[in-house]
């Protein structure tokens, strides 16, 4: 049972820092001042002080003779010997000083003597051989160096605007705010934070590239909200393909990163008309998006509502039958009323005989 739980656990882990859940978001860098001093307490004869640090820059970027370690020996003795080591290198060995005088190392000292100045941790070992210390005194500076260690940020994005689906690239656009959340876990304070913003690619304007949090110290966490625009999803192709009984429009999606989005087409309408021929809504068969058919839709125009966009190519197949043949009604020939047949002879014959007959009789009569 243990197992299956730790599965799920891991399951769940790797959903919820999945790739394809993600948005693009801001990436930081930061740069800082480190003015770093402090000073230790005696070492007595046969002890050692040791001093660690975990540093947010790496030791080259303190690189510097202000950025040293002195030591003050006793001066109530004639001289102290010590020895003394940087991140397990022999920097002095058996090192005698005067009594009441001090000694100093640079970090170039340490350099020299190959200590490793990629690391970002700071170990001085000091050992008091012979006879006390009066004290130890570390400084740290640089100017703006690069931060690169216990140093982390997050960003959160909340949209202002809805992404839709747009015919064309450039009429496709929301906004977006993002929150830069930034913290640092060393052992020292700094100051000048400045950290850079390098915007996503989809980002259509970028109104803050670098932005000064000013003083960061131990454990701080500080926070700077910017709000810009993104390119949103639109079409890339689209085609009608003309089938025995249908059509099936074929619209490819551009989506810049995953988005859910709205999509509003116009089958009457140019630009869209031009690819929906003999279109009616009510012979619509089926809406499909990558392969997963689409349900619920509006009708007037065809509008889909939260539409899953994968980042990159996505395909909208719209499919609907072609309309009904209506036969069309042939008006039967009327014979007019004189050509129609009586005892087999046309009307107008007969009414022809009749008025031959009535002149005869006339005219005999007209005679007598």
């Amino acid at each position: 049972m243990r197992k299956l739980w730790v599965l799920g656990l891991i399951i769940a882990l790797m959903i919820a820092v999945s790739p394809a859940m993600a948005q693009k978001t801001i990436n930081v860098s930061a740069t800082a001042d480190l003015s770093y001093t402090n000073q230790y307490d005696a070492i007595s004869a046969g002890n050692s002080l040791t001093i660690t640090l975990n540093l947010p820059f790496t030791l080259e970027s303190l690189n510097n003779t202000n950025s040293n370690i002195t030591v003050v020996a006793d001066s109530g003795t004639a001289s102290t010997t010590i020895n003394l080591t940087v991140n397990g290198v022999a920097v002095a060995t058996n090192y005698d000083i005067s009594g009441g005088s001090s000694a100093t190392w640079t970090f170039p000292d340490f350099a020299s003597v190959g200590v490793d100045m990629s690391a970002t941790t700071l170990t001085i070992v000091i050992e008091a051989v012979a006879n006390n210390t009066a004290s130890e005194t570390l400084n740290l500076t640089c100017d703006d160096q690069a931060v690169v260690a216990n140093f982390s940020y997050t960003v959160t994005e909340v949209k202002l605007s809805s992404p839709e689906v747009k015919f064309y690239d450039v009429d496709s656009f929301y906004t977006v705010k993002q929150t830069v959340n930034i913290t640092q876990n060393s052992d020292v304070n700094i100051s000048d934070v400045k950290c850079t913003f390098t915007y996503p690619e989809n980002a259509i304007n970028k109104p803050v590239t670098v932005y000064n949090f000013g003083t960061l110290n131990t454990s701080e966490y500080k926070e700077y909200t910017v709000s810009f625009q993104k390119r949103g999803p639109y079409v890339g192709g689209i085609k009608s393909v003309e089938e025995d009984d249908g059509y099936t429009t074929i619209i490819k999606i551009y989506s810049p990163e995953n988005l859910t989005a709205d999509m509003t087409i116009y089958p009457d309408k140019r630009p869209w008309i031009n690819y929906f021929p003999e279109f009616s809504e009510e012979r619509i068969t089926s809406i499909e998006l990558n392969s997963e058919e689409i349900e619920e839709y509006e009708t007037g125009s065809i509008i889909l509502e939260d539409i899953s966009l994968n980042e990159g190519w996505n395909e909208l197949n719209i499919t609907y039958s072609k309309p009904v043949a209506v036969a069309e009604w042939v008006p039967l020939a009327v014979t007019p009323w004189y050509e129609e047949m009586v005892m087999g002879l046309p009307m107008w014959l007969w009414i022809a005989a009749i008025a031959f007959f009535i002149i005869a009789i006339m005219i005999y009569l007209a005679r007598r």
